[in-house]
């Protein structure tokens, strides 16, 4: 039989979804994500990282075109990283979530 995340695809559509999940407990938060990267059908690499770090205690999940959630978090990680330098503070989890909701909704196009 079919899954519950294929049930409802029409024939010959493919399920491309990406699995990622955060867990959050007293210490921490647990992140995981699965490793493969498609394209339609093809899986186009089973081992990529999708949690990235943004900073020393700052990871994110991503999910999407591989090569835009990339330079994202790369832009991103760079951003907090120079941040963290001027200020001489580490940056907070609520820095990083404003300047990635910004970056990701100022540049849908």
């Amino acid at each position: 039989g079919k899954s519950a995340e294929t049930r409802h695809l029409r024939p010959n559509e493919v399920s491309t979804g990406t699995t990622i999940m955060a867990i959050p407990f007293e210490g921490g938060v647990i992140m995981g994500a699965d490793s493969r990267v498609s394209t339609g059908s093809y899986v186009a690499n089973r081992v990529s990282d999708k949690v990235a770090q943004l900073h020393d205690r700052i990871w994110c999940c991503r999910s999407g075109s591989a090569a835009d959630t990339q330079a994202l978090t790369d832009y991103v990680k760079h951003y907090l990283s120079s941040l963290a330098i001027e200020t001489g503070r580490c940056p907070t989890v609520k820095v990083a979530a404003h300047l990635m909701r910004r970056l990701c909704y100022e540049n849908k196009d």
